[in-house]
């Protein structure tokens, strides 16, 4: 699409993104180019399957290298996967799942049915389960990890 902005031309590219102005060597032309979003931050989204991939790799006890030596990937791409930073395509998520032993609905969060779920990967996705988890795990004292497990069992039933 064209639209004239005074003098020159300027073609707009990726109209529902955030765009920028280059300029362009031919005849005072410039091209807007879509602004990756990206860049500034990773997307929900994206974080959450890599969440997910990250819980499971280290449910069976692997590590980025052994999961990157399978795939036939560097454990930084691996590791870019895991935080969000590089969308994984259908063709890797399917292999990653093949790899991890789960299907590719339980890696992008997909539940099974309406019913709540018990899936740990499911439930592990959850914001702020993993930090629950790991607080939970330094506890040394079986009393208060039996406090901590009644206090949630007492908000749950509340909610």
């Amino acid at each position: 699409m064209c639209i004239q902005g005074g003098a020159s031309p300027v073609m707009a590219v990726g109209a529902l993104s955030e765009t920028r102005v280059l300029k362009s060597s031919n005849k005072g032309e410039q091209t807007l180019k879509p602004r990756s979003l990206a860049s500034s931050r990773a997307d929900p989204i994206d974080v959450a399957v890599g969440e997910r991939i990250r819980a499971r790799r280290r449910l069976l006890g692997a590590n980025q290298a052994s999961l990157a030596a399978a795939l036939g990937l560097s454990f930084q791409q691996v590791q870019k996967y895991e935080h969000g930073v590089n969308r994984v395509s259908a063709s890797m998520l399917v292999r990653i799942a093949e790899i991890l032993e789960t299907t590719v609905a339980k890696l992008v969060g997909e539940p099974p049915s309406s019913a709540p779920s018990n899936d740990v990967l499911i439930l592990v996705a959850e914001p702020d389960a993993q930090d629950l988890l790991s607080q939970y795990a330094e506890l040394q004292s079986e009393h208060l990890r039996a406090a901590v497990l009644g206090l949630v069992r007492h908000l749950s039933a509340a909610a």
